[in-house]
């Protein structure tokens, strides 16, 4: 026989089982549907771009809500864009702005892996600043992958002015691959520099393709100079 009190304490106990399982029911559904949503608004989960998201947060003076659209727009960014948008974040001048700006330029012009390496060997010459950066990125997505290589050669050379190489891509494009090749071959040479590499290059352009292949090999032998040449 039930009292009155025993009954009481087995109506508690069924109301707190019945809390309980819908306090469950609430943590899974939380679970579900709100964790992925916070995920997916908040984390950047690749690590290419957490690693440009950081570097976008040390421009200075940047709003929480710049800081917000910024983290948006590198989410949409592929991987070579991210890694141009990193080079540029250590350009002088860059602040929300220009960053903007980069990010049209970028969102357009879709630069592949060779052109990525271009962009970051051009850019850590002396005298390259934002503007004159923004303007080489459509130049440099036209780049062979033959050019880009010759290009980057180019660009280990001494005393290399960033706007004055740019000049060079529309020279090298007009080049067969036998002969971006052979300007690859001139830039190793020990006492090369920008201006006998420039001569170098209108005098490859007018070789065959035998004589292409053999200027190539000829530069490469072992302490050859640009008399000798």
């Amino acid at each position: 026989m039930t009292t009155p009190q025993k009954n009481a304490t087995i109506k508690r106990a069924g109301q707190t089982r019945k809390y309980i399982f819908i306090g469950c029911i609430l943590l899974l559904l939380s679970a579900i549907f709100l964790t992925p949503a916070a995920g997916k608004r908040y984390a950047l989960t690749d690590a290419s771009s957490r690693k440009t998201l950081a570097l976008y947060g040390s421009i200075p003076c940047l709003t929480r809500d710049q800081f917000d659209y910024g983290r948006e727009i590198i989410r949409g960014l592929d991987y070579n864009s991210q890694r141009i948008f990193r080079k540029i974040c250590l350009l002088p001048g860059i602040t929300f702005a220009t960053s903007m700006q980069s990010w049209r330029v970028l969102l357009k012009t879709h630069l592949s892996f060779e052109q990525v390496l271009a962009f970051e060997e051009w850019s850590d010459l002396d005298g390259v600043d934002l503007p004159l950066a923004l303007q080489a990125l459509p130049q440099l997505a036209d780049l062979s992958y033959e050019t880009g290589r010759a290009f980057r050669s180019y660009l280990e050379l001494p005393d290399i002015s960033p706007r004055h190489s740019l000049k060079t891509i529309p020279l090298l494009n007009g080049l067969k691959d036998v002969n971006k090749r052979a300007v690859q071959g001139l830039i190793t040479i020990q006492d090369i520099d920008g201006v006998k590499a420039l001569d170098g290059m209108i005098s490859l352009a007018r070789l065959i393709d035998h004589q292409a292949r053999a200027a190539d090999s000829y530069a490469r032998i072992h302490d050859m100079t640009t008399e000798t040449m």
